[in-house]
């Protein structure tokens, strides 16, 4: 008799050093309750501490988390989704804008040197000879590789000019035109045509 009581006692001493702790006052019991429960190596003692647990877990407060968690997790991918959203229609407008100042260097480019020509933004630009053609009268004219035909309007000749030539065509401070053949460095005064 004596030995089970100081076997039950014994059993009530470890289990009150396993078990998780409820205070006088009834506090409820939390999951971290549960996993110290977990690591009880003795399956009838470990049995009995999650038995305890239970009794004293909050179910409703934890079904009232969940829902709670359920709804945070929905916002948060409501609000990612937005970002989302936000980042590409940012996306959107700046590759717009950047194809708009595409489209517009791009025309100023094709009516470069034209009366009334848009506002490009540069003074020059460089190209290659494509062709060039001496006229019965006047200066020759030269195509670019851009499709621009240009005539020199210079009493001095620009020299040879074979295809595929390097050139850089400048616009002077007063609107009129210069080429400059990079092989040999010479400049004439030229018009566009095309």
């Amino acid at each position: 008799m004596k030995t089970t009581i100081k076997a039950l006692l014994l059993l009530g001493a470890g289990l009150a050093f396993t078990m998780p702790a409820v205070s006088a006052q009834g506090e409820k019991a939390d999951l971290n309750q549960f996993k110290a429960c977990a690591q009880i190596k003795s399956d009838s003692k470990r049995l009995t501490c999650f038995d305890e647990a239970a009794a004293v877990f909050d179910f409703a407060k934890a079904k009232e988390n969940l829902k709670e968690a359920a709804t945070l997790k929905a916002e948060a991918a409501k609000l990612r989704e937005e970002n989302k959203q936000r980042r590409l229609a940012e996306e959107a407008r700046i590759k717009a804008e950047k194809q708009r100042e595409a489209d517009l260097a791009a025309l100023a480019l094709e009516e470069f040197g034209q009366r009334g020509a848009t506002e490009g933004g540069f003074k020059e630009f460089k190209s290659t000879v494509v062709a060039t053609k001496k006229p019965q009268f006047g200066g020759v004219y030269i195509k670019l590789d851009n499709g621009h035909i240009w005539q020199n309007i210079d009493k001095t000749s620009a020299g040879s000019l074979p295809p595929g030539s390097a050139v850089t065509i400048k616009e002077t401070n007063l609107g009129g035109f210069f080429m400059i053949v990079e092989s040999s460095g010479k400049s004439v005064r030229i018009k566009r045509v095309n």
